[in-house]
């Protein structure tokens, strides 16, 4: 019985630091997106694009949404993988890995529901094409030899640049 209670908390210890690491490493990312109304740009008139402004807004809003869900999908991936005999520091890197990437891929899936504004639809699509990609190769890797944010250097320069402060890693 006192192993078992040991076994819970040690996994609640494990997810509530999983779960703060994972918090700073997107919190990187994050900035306002107060600025984002002096953004340039409108639709053409009777066009049903957002303009630029309006775009950025929802954008950012979009990746804070999927950031808030990070919590849930660490979890998730750790009850998934319970079974597997890990060490709690196997157990909480491999959480870290799948909680940040999984969250940077329901953010690439919730900017392409978006409309781009008129002329800035080929620019979006490349750098979420890249974010993707970039996650693609990190998927790949056993082991991660940087921070996560070192991977996704030039894609978050490419966001934080068109004003996606909120969606940069």
């Amino acid at each position: 019985m006192l192993q078992e209670k040991g076994k819970i908390l040690s996994a609640r210890v494990t997810t509530v630091l999983v779960a703060a690491f994972v918090t700073g490493a997107l919190a990187v990312g994050c900035g306002s997106d107060e600025d984002s109304s002096s953004a340039s740009g409108s639709a053409a008139s009777g066009s049903s694009l957002p303009d630029k402004a309006t775009f950025i807004k929802q954008a950012n809003a979009a990746c804070s949404r999927e950031r808030e869900s990070s919590f849930s999908r660490i979890e998730a991936y750790r009850q998934r993988n319970l079974s597997k005999g890990w060490s709690e520091a196997v157990m909480a890197k491999n959480s870290i890995r799948a909680g940040v990437l999984s969250t940077i891929e329901a953010e690439v899936d919730a900017l392409r529901a978006l409309e781009a504004p008129a002329g800035d639809e080929d620019r979006i699509d490349a750098v979420l094409n890249a974010v993707q990609a970039t996650a693609n190769e990190v998927w790949k890797r056993k082991k991660w030899s940087k921070e996560v944010a070192v991977y996704f250097a030039d894609t978050s320069k490419d966001m934080r640049a068109y004003g996606l402060t909120g969606c940069a890693v």
